[in-house]
């Protein structure tokens, strides 16, 4: 197959694995609650990391990089259902910002909960150690040396 056959056939395939979670607290009528954690598309994995990685406007001053901290917002677990839950067909629920305001109105408990499934299946979860130094992955300025630059700095912010 050529680059343009490829391309095509692999457009048809879908490979975000969808898991199905029960919300209880939220079914209604004769919906019993259950929605599909979907895993994250790349983009969607780097705009979850944009909402949770802040940078802290400092540089290391023996590598020339930038300091990276992590948000301590809890919006960050309504995002992370924004970018995961869909329904048994893979569309997301809850897009855009009414979606964000809707999970952001809704039981603490039960977003936190559901944004550490979604976390889990994303390969997202980590403990606090492993989210701090992955998330507090530096990128160089514009003044240091791109030579001097290792693999570890180049690699991608969130790996599964």
């Amino acid at each position: 197959m050529n680059a343009e056959q490829i391309r095509g056939a692999a457009g048809t395939a879908t490979d975000l694995e969808l898991t199905p979670v029960k919300v209880p607290e939220w079914a209604a009528g004769d919906w019993d609650g259950t929605i599909y954690i979907r895993e994250l598309t790349l983009a969607a994995r780097q705009e979850y990391v944009d909402v949770i990685r802040i940078d802290t406007g400092e540089v290391d001053s023996e590598t020339g990089q930038k300091k990276y901290g992590t948000s301590d917002s809890l919006e960050m677990f309504a995002k992370l259902i924004q970018l995961t839950a869909a329904d048994g067909g893979g569309a997301l629920i809850w897009e855009g910002d009414d979606g964000l305001a809707w999970l952001m109105g809704r039981s603490g408990r039960v977003v936190e909960r559901l944004a550490g499934q979604a976390g889990d299946h994303c390969g997202l979860a980590m403990g606090d150690d492993e989210a701090a130094q992955e998330l507090g992955k530096s990128e160089t300025t514009p003044e240091s040396d791109s030579s001097t630059d290792s693999p570890d700095t180049l690699a991608p912010l969130l790996t599964s």
